[in-house]
């Protein structure tokens, strides 16, 4: 999985799993592109992954929730 972890100078920064680190130009990503999009890359080819955003943002909102028992 890729995450874009921040855009900087005409740069995005990938979280690609947990501890490795890449950048690519900002101009090969796909529109609507932004901070925290889950990508696919296939052959050079950037795609947005919303299914895999979307479990993430699920697992995440989970984490916060355990974290200050709200649920």
């Amino acid at each position: 999985m890729m995450i874009i972890d921040r855009i900087e100078n005409g740069y995005a920064v990938l979280e690609i799993g947990e501890n490795r680190f890449d950048t690519v130009p900002v101009s090969v990503l796909p529109k609507g592109a932004r901070e925290g999009s889950v990508l696919a890359e296939r052959n050079g080819v950037y795609t947005l992954d919303a299914a895999a955003e979307k479990a993430r943002k699920k697992r995440l909102l989970g984490m916060q929730a355990r974290l200050f028992g709200e649920e």
